[in-house]
C-alpha cells in the first residue's frame, strides 16, 4: 500500500492573550477625551465596560480593530481629578471568551491653579462727563469673576459678579462716574474646578476734571491794509479746542448775546465771509468763541483790517544789498533833506535823526506807514514811523516809536524846530518778530499797532490836517545798532 497521512489539529480551546493596555497614569488636565488601546495575540474581537465582573456577551461596548490583534475606542466626557476604570474581555474566531477582566485604568489630573486675568479695561483717563463704562477682562479659562471697590476681600465675600460666568470673556457696567475721580475695581475669579485667585486684580482709571477754561483763539485774519476795490473778506482765526465762534461789530457784547456765527462750529478752524466793504474804512470785528463744555470767552479778541482809499498808491521796500542814499527809482527823498539810510544789512542811520520820507508821494490824507526792524532797541534807539508830514524837512505830522518796551505816538510841528507832543504810549514785547511798527492816521484817529495788535487809539481834536503835501517817512533816532529791514505805506 502507499500510505496518505494527515492530521486534524485540535479545535483551539484557549481565549485571546490581552496586554499593552494604555493610556495609563495620570493625564494633563482639561482632557476631555482619550483612546483605550491594547493587542492580542490573535485575531479578536473585545468589548468593554465601566463595571467588572460582567460577561463578554453581555457587553455592549465593542473595540474598533475587530477581527484583528490591534483594538482601540475612543472614550470621550472626562472631567479634571478623575480615575476612569475600563474592564476589556474579547473573543477569538472559534469563539473562546476571556473569563476574566483586563482593567484599563488612567486619571485625569485635578485642576489646582485659579485663573489667569489679563487684558482689564478701562484704563487711563476718560472724558470729563462720563458717567458709566464697562469694566471687562478676559481669564485663560472658564471662570466666574467678581468684584470689590475694596482691596484684599476674599472671593467669597465679594457681592458684585461679571456678566460671562463660566466662560473666558467678562463685563459689566459701573455708574456713577463723576468728574475729577479715579477708580479702582479688585477683581477675583474662580475656575470651574473652585479655584479662586488668592490675590486682587487692579482695574483703575479716572474720570477727566470738567472743562472750566475758554477757547484760546488765534491767528485771526485778515489784517493789515486790503487793496482798494475790496467789497468782501473772509474773516478766520483758529481756537485750540473745538468751539463754536461769533463776532459783533461792537467791543464788549456777550457770547451769547452775538448774532453772526463762524462756520466751522465744533471744529478748531473758524471762517465767516463780511461783505459790503468799503475803501478807505478801517473795520474791527470782536470775537468770542464757546467750547463743547459751554465755556465762552469773557473778553474779545479782535480782528480788525482796512480796505485802502481807491486812486491811491503804496510804497514798498525791502532793504537789500547797498545803496546809498535810497532811490528805489526815485521814490524816497534825497539825502540831505531827510538823512542817509543806506541798503548794507538793512537800513540804517549815519546821523541821530536819520529817515527817509516818500518824494512827492499820490497819499491822501488818510494813510498808514509800516516798517519792520531787526532788533529790540532798548532805550538806545527809537525805530519810527510818521504820517501826514507837511514839509520837505521834518515837518509836522504824526510820529509813532518804539522804545525801551514801549510804543508811543506823538503829534510833531516845526516852528523852527522839530516839537514832540506826547499823546499816548502803550507796554510792547519789542522782542518779538516780525517787530513790525504800523502807524495808521485816518480823519483825527490815530492808531498804533506792533506786530498786528492795535495797542493804541488816540482821537486828536485839537489839530485838524493841515493842507500841503502829505507824507510818510520811516526814522531811526539815536544810535546805528537797530536795522530798518522793510518800510511800507500809502493810503488807508
Amino acid at each position: 500500500d502507499y500510505l496518505i497521512t494527515f492530521s486534524v489539529n485540535a479545535a483551539s480551546t484557549t481565549p485571546p492573550v490581552r496586554s499593552g493596555g494604555s493610556p495609563t497614569g495620570t493625564l494633563a488636565v482639561g482632557t476631555t477625551q482619550t483612546t483605550l488601546s491594547l493587542v492580542t495575540n490573535e485575531a479578536a474581537t473585545c468589548r468593554y465596560s465601566t463595571t467588572a465582573g460582567v460577561a463578554y456577551a453581555s457587553m455592549t461596548k465593542t473595540f474598533g480593530g475587530a477581527g484583528t490583534t490591534s483594538q482601540s475606542t475612543t472614550v470621550t466626557g472626562l472631567t479634571n481629578g478623575t480615575t476612569y476604570n475600563y474592564y476589556v474581555r474579547c473573543q477569538d474566531t472559534a469563539g473562546n471568551t476571556n473569563p476574566d477582566d483586563y482593567l484599563i485604568t488612567f486619571s485625569v489630573a485635578k485642576d489646582t491653579t485659579p485663573p489667569v486675568r489679563s487684558a482689564g479695561s478701562p484704563t487711563g483717563t476718560l472724558a470729563a462727563g462720563t458717567t458709566q463704562t464697562t469694566l471687562s477682562l478676559t481669564t485663560n479659562e472658564a471662570a466666574t469673576c467678581r468684584y470689590s471697590t475694596t482691596a484684599g476681600v476674599a472671593y467669597a465675600s465679594m457681592t458684585k459678579t461679571f456678566t460671562g460666568a463660566g466662560g473666558t470673556a467678562q463685563s459689566t457696567t459701573v455708574t456713577g462716574l463723576v468728574n475729577g475721580t479715579t477708580y479702582n475695581y479688585y477683581v477675583r475669579c474662580q475656575d470651574t474646578a473652585g479655584n479662586a485667585n488668592p490675590d486682587d486684580y487692579l482695574i483703575t482709571f479716572s474720570v477727566a476734571a470738567a472743562d472750566i477754561t475758554p477757547p484760546v483763539r488765534s491767528a485771526g485774519s485778515p489784517t493789515g491794509t486790503l487793496a482798494a476795490g475790496t467789497t468782501q473778506t473772509t474773516l478766520s482765526l483758529t481756537t485750540n479746542e473745538a468751539a463754536t465762534c461769533r463776532y459783533s461789530t461792537t467791543a464788549g457784547v456777550a457770547y451769547a448775546s452775538m448774532m453772526t456765527t463762524f462756520a466751522g462750529a465744533g471744529a478748531t478752524a473758524q471762517s465767516a465771509t463780511v461783505t459790503g466793504l468799503v475803501n478807505g474804512t478801517t473795520y474791527n470785528y470782536y470775537v468770542r468763541c464757546q467750547d463743547t463744555a459751554g465755556n465762552a470767552n469773557p473778553d474779545d479778541y479782535l480782528i480788525t483790517f482796512s480796505v485802502a482809499s481807491a486812486g491811491t498808491t503804496t510804497a514798498t521796500s525791502s532793504f537789500t544789498g547797498v545803496e546809498s542814499p535810497l532811490s528805489e527809482n526815485g521814490m524816497w527823498a534825497t539825502t540831505g533833506s531827510w538823512g542817509s539810510l543806506s541798503k548794507n544789512n538793512g537800513a540804517y542811520t549815519t546821523t541821530l535823526t536819520s529817515a527817509a520820507r516818500l518824494a512827492s508821494p499820490v497819499v491822501g490824507p488818510d494813510e498808514f506807514a509800516e516798517i519792520t526792524f531787526d532788533q529790540d532797541p532798548g532805550s538806545a534807539a527809537w525805530p519810527a514811523v510818521m504820517t501826514r508830514i507837511q514839509g520837505a524837512t521834518n515837518g509836522s505830522g504824526y510820529l509813532a516809536i518804539a522804545y525801551n518796551s514801549e510804543v508811543i505816538l506823538y503829534q510833531t510841528d516845526d516852528n523852527g524846530s522839530l516839537n514832540f507832543t506826547w499823546l499816548a504810549a502803550a507796554d510792547a514785547t519789542l522782542s518779538t518778530a516780525p517787530r513790525r511798527l504800523r502807524l495808521e492816521s485816518q480823519g483825527n484817529v490815530h492808531r498804533v499797532y506792533f506786530n498786528g495788535t492795535l495797542l493804541i487809539t488816540y482821537t486828536d481834536t485839537s489839530n485838524a490836517y493841515p493842507a500841503g503835501t502829505p507824507g510818510i517817512a520811516a526814522a531811526i533816532f539815536g544810535g546805528p545798532t537797530v536795522h530798518i529791514l522793510t518800510f511800507s505805506g500809502g493810503s488807508l
